[in-house]
Protein backbone atom coordinates (compact mmCIF):
# COMPACT_ATOMS: atom_id res chain seq x y z
CA UNK A 1 0.00 0.00 0.00
CA UNK A 2 1.64 3.48 -0.55
CA UNK A 3 1.68 6.37 1.81
CA UNK A 4 -0.38 9.11 1.13
CA UNK A 5 1.16 11.08 -1.78
CA UNK A 6 -2.11 14.46 -1.75
CA UNK A 7 -0.61 16.94 0.79
CA UNK A 8 -2.70 19.52 -0.67
CA UNK A 9 -6.02 17.73 0.45
CA UNK A 10 -7.52 19.68 3.22
CA UNK A 11 -10.40 17.45 4.08
CA UNK A 12 -10.21 13.46 5.03
CA UNK A 13 -12.06 11.37 6.62
CA UNK A 14 -10.91 8.57 9.60
CA UNK A 15 -12.21 5.17 10.61
CA UNK A 16 -11.04 5.29 13.82
CA UNK A 17 -12.24 1.49 14.51
CA UNK A 18 -9.48 0.55 11.62
CA UNK A 19 -7.00 2.82 12.80
CA UNK A 20 -7.14 1.67 16.80
CA UNK A 21 -5.25 -1.88 16.06
CA UNK A 22 -3.07 -0.59 13.91
CA UNK A 23 -1.68 2.62 16.77
CA UNK A 24 -1.84 0.04 18.96
CA UNK A 25 -0.37 -2.89 17.26
CA UNK A 26 -2.74 -5.11 18.85
CA UNK A 27 -6.71 -5.30 18.59
CA UNK A 28 -9.02 -3.10 21.02
CA UNK A 29 -11.53 -4.64 22.68
CA UNK A 30 -15.01 -2.63 22.36
CA UNK A 31 -14.97 1.03 22.66
CA UNK A 32 -17.54 1.42 25.30
CA UNK A 33 -15.98 -1.18 27.62
CA UNK A 34 -13.45 0.41 30.91
CA UNK A 35 -10.82 -1.95 30.04
CA UNK A 36 -10.69 -0.45 26.62
CA UNK A 37 -10.90 3.26 27.72
CA UNK A 38 -7.88 2.70 29.90
CA UNK A 39 -6.28 1.22 27.09
CA UNK A 40 -6.92 3.72 24.46
CA UNK A 41 -6.17 6.45 26.94
CA UNK A 42 -2.50 4.61 27.77
CA UNK A 43 -1.66 4.22 23.99
CA UNK A 44 -2.85 8.24 23.54
CA UNK A 45 -0.27 9.12 26.29
CA UNK A 46 2.58 6.93 24.64
CA UNK A 47 1.57 8.69 21.34
CA UNK A 48 2.23 11.76 22.97
CA UNK A 49 -1.73 13.22 23.02
CA UNK A 50 -2.31 15.12 26.00
CA UNK A 51 -5.57 15.71 27.80
CA UNK A 52 -6.75 18.45 30.56
CA UNK A 53 -5.87 17.90 33.88
CA UNK A 54 -9.19 16.58 34.81
CA UNK A 55 -8.43 13.30 32.73
CA UNK A 56 -6.76 10.61 34.07
CA UNK A 57 -6.65 7.03 34.55
CA UNK A 58 -9.23 7.30 36.64
CA UNK A 59 -11.51 9.77 35.19
CA UNK A 60 -11.41 8.64 31.70
CA UNK A 61 -12.39 9.85 28.28
CA UNK A 62 -16.02 9.35 26.57
CA UNK A 63 -15.52 6.80 23.64
CA UNK A 64 -16.42 9.96 21.27
CA UNK A 65 -13.27 11.80 22.81
CA UNK A 66 -10.72 9.13 22.25
CA UNK A 67 -12.39 9.69 18.19
CA UNK A 68 -11.85 12.79 18.50
CA UNK A 69 -7.79 11.70 19.82
CA UNK A 70 -7.14 9.29 17.00
CA UNK A 71 -8.63 11.88 14.20
CA UNK A 72 -6.15 14.54 15.38
CA UNK A 73 -3.76 11.73 15.56
CA UNK A 74 -4.25 11.04 12.35
CA UNK A 75 -3.99 14.79 10.79
CA UNK A 76 -0.76 15.12 12.21
CA UNK A 77 0.29 11.91 10.58
CA UNK A 78 -1.19 12.49 7.15
CA UNK A 79 0.24 15.71 7.15
CA UNK A 80 3.92 14.32 7.97
CA UNK A 81 3.38 11.74 5.39
CA UNK A 82 2.91 8.89 7.76
CA UNK A 83 -0.64 7.57 6.48
CA UNK A 84 -2.09 4.81 3.48
CA UNK A 85 -4.56 6.42 2.09
CA UNK A 86 -8.27 5.04 0.58
CA UNK A 87 -10.64 6.81 -1.98
CA UNK A 88 -10.06 10.39 -3.27
CA UNK A 89 -11.11 14.08 -3.05
CA UNK A 90 -13.97 14.85 -1.60
CA UNK A 91 -16.43 15.19 -4.60
CA UNK A 92 -20.37 16.60 -4.46
CA UNK A 93 -22.75 14.31 -5.78
CA UNK A 94 -24.97 16.57 -7.85
CA UNK A 95 -27.63 14.09 -9.01
CA UNK A 96 -27.95 13.76 -4.86
CA UNK A 97 -26.77 17.06 -4.20
CA UNK A 98 -24.57 16.04 -1.08
CA UNK A 99 -20.98 15.68 -0.36
CA UNK A 100 -19.17 12.45 -0.92
CA UNK A 101 -16.70 11.20 1.77
CA UNK A 102 -12.80 12.37 0.11
CA UNK A 103 -9.92 11.00 1.32
CA UNK A 104 -9.67 7.59 4.22
CA UNK A 105 -6.13 7.69 5.70
CA UNK A 106 -5.24 5.45 8.05
CA UNK A 107 -1.83 5.09 9.84
CA UNK A 108 1.29 3.03 7.88
CA UNK A 109 1.68 -0.28 9.89
CA UNK A 110 5.09 -0.38 10.98
CA UNK A 111 7.25 -3.88 10.47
Amino acid sequence: MEQTQEPDINLIEVYSRAAWPVLARQCLKKKRLLESRRARYGLTGRLGITFAQRYSIKMLLTHDQFYAAVAACLAYLFNSRKTCDYGGKLFEDTNLGILREGLIVQPVKSS
